[in-house]
């Protein structure tokens, strides 16, 4: 009988390191990520887990314990590259990612876009100190920053029997890809968590580029993995419609993911928000959180919201969007420019922190979340987290993130949703009995996530050797 050998499994986080070098907050599927490998690492903190990822300056794979990496609170991108010596103390340009996000609130004057952008390197240059009063704050954090450990990884040399476990976006990454494939001809095990297949099944929701590269990426991995692990029952039975007959020769199964708001309690109610969004929070107001894309039909609750300001007039609930601009959403920032009824009741968080969804969750009326296409729906979960009722949209996966507990409409209809919205403002006492069932209602939590996904690596990458 052979002895059995000793297996390492990794995961691989290049698509966070990059994200960290170009956003100041995760999303999304980032979030999803650092949630879950926190989770397994702790739960199974004897097994010999670790974090990957393409290094850009030496050009080769490295690991690292996550623990060593992955915060405890809420995400901070230059900290984690400046662990990972992938960030350097006393440069005097701020990270590009906050230089972005500083020149967002100039976008509508391209001109003065870039008149505030050369400013901003003069001052880094010649007047470092006035940098604060900017809101730049990493540049002077070098104190903060010198307290925190920094990790040596290794390099990262995979044995036959390893499992390689890719939980995020790894199609615009060659050598992630390549890295697989190897490992995968060795006879070696490669898990793909898949998440959905817009940019295959939506391509009108999606950029050309993105869905030549996912299209791309989707027929090689049917190739070199035949183990899948999907967010939700619409993500599998949509991975399996692609594969056609392929699906028979591979595992394919579900591991839906939490309704937790990782780092807070269930039903949590006091959070101090920052001056800079209280005012919001002083008026009625319906929140909307997700990045602002085509994809998540922000411009059918526009129209909507304009139906809703001709009937109610000043009693209209503020709209909220919180979330990251992304792609394709000329057609909704147009709306906003030409319309001073909307600029009045629509309010836009970009980027916003932890803290700040936590206090906006905790304090808006309910929440909306009309997208047109998803694998799960994050924001229609952690509404529920927080004890909040949330109108969602019929479409894909979206109704397995909460079922009956919440409420429901067509994303293409827009008089079905103005109605539901009428509805809802005019009886607060509905919504209010919705959410007591919310509240006392089983949700999951990332470390429930973690251990099923655990769990399914384990049952599908059994000792081969």
């Amino acid at each position: 009988m052979r002895p059995t050998q000793s297996k390492n499994i990794y995961f691989d986080i290049t698509d966070i390191v990059n994200f960290a070098a170009a956003h100041s907050t995760v999303t999304g599927i980032q979030r999803v990520q650092l949630n879950l490998i926190s989770n397994i690492s702790r739960q199974n903190h004897n097994q010999s887990i670790y974090c990957t990822f393409f290094h850009p300056h030496s050009q080769t794979f490295v690991s690292f314990k996550p623990l060593d990496i992955i915060p405890d609170d809420e995400f901070d991108a230059v900290s984690m590259l400046y662990k990972l010596g992938l960030y350097k103390i006393g440069k005097r340009i701020p990270p590009k990612q906050d230089i972005k996000k500083y020149l967002n609130k100039f976008s509508k004057n391209k001109i003065y876009r870039a008149i505030k952008k050369a400013e901003v390197y003069f001052i880094a240059l010649f007047n470092k100190g006035q940098l604060e009063s900017l809101g730049f704050k990493n540049i002077a954090e070098s104190n903060r920053l010198r307290d925190l450990p920094q990790t040596t990884p290794n390099k990262t040399t995979l044995k036959r029997e390893d499992i390689y476990v890719i939980l995020g976006a790894n199609w615009g990454f060659r050598d992630v890809i390549n890295m697989c494939k190897n490992h995968a001809t060795r006879g070696g095990s490669v898990i793909q968590m898949v998440y959905d297949l817009i940019p295959y099944s939506n391509p009108d929701l999606c950029t050309t580029d993105l869905c030549t590269a996912f299209e791309n990426w989707l027929n090689d991995v049917s190739d070199y993995v035949d183990k899948f692990v999907c967010i939700s029952q619409y993500t599998v039975h949509e991975l399996q419609k692609f594969l056609g007959e392929k699906a028979s020769t591979k595992i394919i199964e579900a591991v839906p993911l939490a309704h937790e708001f990782s780092g807070h309690k269930r039903n949590a109610t006091a959070i101090k928000p920052r001056p800079e969004i209280s005012h919001i929070l002083e008026k009625k107001f319906i929140l909307c959180v997700g990045t602002i894309e085509i994809r998540k039909n922000g411009v059918t609750l526009l129209r909507a919201w304009s139906r809703l300001i001709q009937k109610l007039g000043p009693d209209t609930p503020t709209l909220v969007f919180a979330g990251r601009k992304g792609w394709l959403i000329d057609e909704f920032e147009n709306a906003l420019h030409v319309s001073s009824k909307l600029r009045k009741f629509v309010k836009i968080i970009e980027s916003p922190s932890d803290g700040d969804l936590v206090s906006l969750y905790q304090n808006c009326m309910f929440t909306v979340y009309p997208s047109f296409s998803e694998g799960w729906g994050l924001p229609v979960g952690e509404s529920a987290w927080f004890g909040k009722f949330c109108l969602g949209s019929s479409a894909t996966s979206v109704p397995e993130v909460c079922g009956d507990l919440i409420d429901y409409v067509d994303p293409y209809n827009i008089s079905e949703i103005t109605e539901k919205l009428l509805e809802l403002i005019a009886h607060p006492e509905y919504v209010k009995a919705k959410e007591v069932g919310i509240r006392s209602a089983e949700l999951r939590t990332w470390a429930d996530v973690a251990h099923d996904l655990f769990k399914f690596i384990e049952r599908n990458s059994a000792e081969k050797f």
